[in-house]
């Protein structure tokens, strides 16, 4: 299964594109800071989405 890692500090958001990638077949994690995704074996991951 392909990973999805989504970077957003509001919940409406992440709840959403959790929603939509999960249909997409990615599993998905959820982080609310970008400090906090750094710690991320990114390395694993197929898509990555930040706000700014």
């Amino acid at each position: 299964m392909r990973r999805a890692l989504v970077v957003d500090d509001e919940l409406p958001n992440r709840e959403l594109l959790e929603s939509i990638l999960s249909v997409k077949n990615y599993d998905v994690i959820t982080i609310s800071s970008g400090k906090e995704a750094l710690s991320q074996d990114i390395f694993n991951i197929d898509l990555i989405t930040v706000d700014y």
